[in-house]
């Protein structure tokens, strides 16, 4: 901008002789620029780098999380051309960039950029969990070390082999489930009509899996909760 202020007369075919900064700015929106080397190494990742570390690094130097933490998705939005991008029907911001993140109270401690058409080096894969499951592990991963934590989650990410994983590596989970995902028992999708309030739940693999009939029925997975008569009234609470 210092290029359309009368006091400077650089560089010598001095563009302000032919439009205006408006028009400039217009047209440089449009304009990508990225080195000619090593073209072939160039993801959506490492084109984040070394920024997308660094606020990653301060992010967790500057915060203490609790002792309850949550991972969900978030969509930085973008309309424009990109295979990398996502488009997600009946959301909030339902075309953009996905991110996992692990949030403690609203704050971010974490995150992950994901790609529509690429799968994130930094990742590594886990045998017998799947791609998204592996995602949030990576995250989990960056907890401190010398805490216990609760991860909550909603269906999207919730398996009984995730669970049974974090488990298995100290961590307690709780979340939403989908009554199609793996594992899940057969006795807790609801083919009937049943009372509301209705608690009832299904151990697998060291999994609380559980049916709670609200206004609809609500399945969750749980590895630190128990049924009974003190706790279920906790439970609810919890859901709501």
């Amino acid at each position: 901008k210092d290029y359309w202020k009368s006091k400077y007369h650089y560089p010598k075919h001095n563009i302000t002789k032919f439009m205006t900064c408006l028009r400039f700015e217009q047209i440089k929106r449009y304009f990508h620029i990225s080195s000619i080397t090593d073209q072939d190494n160039k993801t959506l990742f490492s084109k984040l780098e070394p920024l997308s570390t660094h606020i990653k690094d301060i992010s967790q130097k500057h915060y203490i999380p609790s002792s309850n933490v949550s991972v969900d998705e978030m969509i930085a939005r973008f309309t424009g051309r990109s295979s990398h991008t996502f488009r997600i029907k009946n959301k909030l911001t339902p075309e953009g960039y996905k991110i996992f993140s692990l949030c403690d109270s609203g704050y971010t401690y974490s995150f992950l950029f994901l790609s529509r058409t690429l799968k994130n080096p930094i990742v590594n894969q886990i045998s017998n969990l799947n791609y998204t499951s592996c995602q949030v592990y990576h995250l989990i991963k960056q907890l401190p070390l010398l805490r216990s934590f609760n991860i909550y989650m909603d269906n999207y990410f919730s398996n009984i082999n995730l669970f049974k994983f974090l488990r298995d590596h100290n961590y307690g989970a709780c979340g939403t489930v989908k009554t199609n995902s793996s594992k899940f028992p057969n006795s807790l999708k609801v083919k009937k009509k049943l009372d509301w309030n209705t608690l009832s739940g299904v151990v697998v693999d060291q999994v609380l899996s559980v049916l709670w009939i609200d206004n609809g029925p609500v399945t969750m997975l749980s590895t630190i909760h128990e049924i009974d008569n003190r706790l279920q009234n906790r439970i609810i609470r919890e859901r709501r």
